[in-house]
């Protein structure tokens, strides 16, 4: 299955949520504010230096307008300390990360897939309904009604979401291998 393009949007909120589990922490500083200041020359006014400077600035504008529009979204939340600005994912953002990660993640070698099978009771129907959404919406394939595949590199993904919702009881992932 090929990558999907995603959004700006999207790549800056998959690049919070990274620096989120690399520095294992659920605030992360938003380093972008006084220390880079605007400057009004352009190539004539100022050389290239001066053009250096405004794709910097354009840039950073870019990245305020993406941060404003996830905050917008309700996919972060922010907390203002001092001169800093920390950043951290909402319960929508981690499910909209998860998804997107899920989505792009790598193939599986040629002859091998990801196969869940799960078994939610009858008095949690809603969250059975959730999770066959979310499989269909990552790009599962439906073998019965509770056995779906997918052949891309997912499992790690699959495994963090049975530990997140302590449901290790109902969900199974395994990597299967055609040996025909």
């Amino acid at each position: 299955m090929p990558k999907q393009k995603l959004s700006k949007t999207k790549q800056c909120l998959l690049l919070l949520a990274e620096q989120m589990k690399e520095q294992g922490d659920l605030w992360v500083n938003l380093m972008i504010g006084a220390s880079h200041p605007l400057y009004k020359r352009t190539f004539f006014g100022g050389g290239t230096e001066a053009v250096r400077r405004r794709r910097h600035r354009e840039a950073v504008r870019a990245y305020r307008q993406h941060i404003a529009l996830l905050k917008r979204q309700q996919w972060i939340q922010l907390r203002h300390i001092g001169n800093t600005i920390q950043i951290a994912l909402t319960t929508k953002g981690e499910r909209i990360a998860f998804k997107e990660q899920m989505k792009n993640a790598s193939s599986c070698k040629t002859n091998e897939c990801i196969i869940v099978i799960f078994d939610i009771p009858e008095q949690e129907k809603i969250v059975r309904q959730e999770f066959r959404r979310l499989l269909k919406e990552c790009g599962f394939k439906k073998l019965q009604q509770s056995v779906w595949m997918h052949q891309c590199a997912v499992l790690p993904f699959i495994q963090k979401f049975i530990q997140q919702t302590k449901s290790s009881e109902w969900i199974r992932a395994f990597r299967a291998i055609d040996v025909s």
